[in-house]
């Protein structure tokens, strides 16, 4: 910075000079003279102008939660396959940067690595003044420290986007009220329409559904999964009839009510056929 003004000031002084080379000089070069005896003595006393440019965060500060209170309810794991993927997933120019917190904050991640309590707000505190772009917190939510994490976010403005973990929930299988066609007439073929639905399998599971005395087996998707299946029935007499659709019950599932469900059919009179001859 100071060669670049240097660079300037000879060039000023060789301008404002240039009329005792030349004998007709120019009424103006007094102020310019007096401008570089000002610039002379702004530089030997220190007070030249800098210019700094600051370049925006390319950071994304990845903060993983290794407290006790993770590894009781089996997140522990996850979190740190979770925090590793997190690179991938992040938009181009921006790169993570990981933090492992409990009692303490400490860079990068260490499986071997974990504390008795969580102090989330002083690692909030901490991580945020290193000035990232934005902070991913994978956390439990559980909080010893005396630092309020949502008033350490509130005055950093920066964003902060949590995962949250949590004890396993079990899993359940779920079927809706079957759907019938508005108008049934006895000895017709209807579509019974059934919504099978569950969350929280591990992998694919073949479950047996059944409607009206009829039995498939099909196939419930780990995760949240939720499909259509259609029962062709045959309502053989007219009048109200009960439709019922249901599915076997799983070991371990968190509730039973909701694995069969009912409908309210209103069969009419079969179609009356007519031949009609002429002639």
């Amino acid at each position: 910075m100071s060669i670049a003004v240097s660079i300037i000031l000879l060039v000023l002084v060789l301008f404002a000079y240039r009329g005792l080379l030349h004998p007709k000089g120019e009424p103006g070069l007094f102020v310019l003279r007096l401008a570089v005896l000002v610039m002379f003595v702004l530089m030997a006393t220190g007070q030249i102008v800098s210019f700094a440019w600051q370049e925006r965060p390319h950071r994304v500060a990845v903060l993983v939660d290794r407290s006790r209170s993770m590894e009781a309810v089996r997140a522990d794991s996850q979190a740190l396959e979770l925090a590793r993927q997190i690179g991938s997933f992040l938009p181009r120019g921006l790169k993570p940067q990981f933090w492992s917190f409990g009692d303490s904050v400490y860079s990068g991640i260490d499986a071997s690595r974990t504390y008795e309590q969580t102090r989330l707000g002083r690692a909030l505190d901490l991580v945020l003044k290193s000035g990232p772009a934005a902070v991913v917190l994978l956390s439990d939510g559980q909080d010893n420290g005396d630092m309020s994490p949502v008033g350490v976010v509130e005055q950093a403005h920066v964003p902060v986007y949590t995962v949250g973990f949590g004890q396993y929930a079990g899993y359940n299988l779920r079927v809706r009220e079957p759907e019938l066609p508005g108008l049934i007439y006895a000895g017709d073929t209807v579509q019974v329409r059934v919504y099978l639905s569950g969350y929280g399998l591990r992998e694919n599971l073949p479950v047996r559904v059944a409607v009206a005395g009829q039995e498939r087996i099909v196939i419930a998707g780990a995760g949240f999964s939720e499909q259509e299946i259609e029962f062709p029935v045959v309502f053989t007499q007219p009048g109200k009839k009960v439709v019922s659709v249901r599915v076997e019950s799983l070991p371990g599932e968190i509730t039973f009510v909701d694995n069969q469900a009912q409908a309210l059919a209103q069969v009419q009179p079969a179609r009356v056929r007519m031949v009609y001859f002429t002639n």
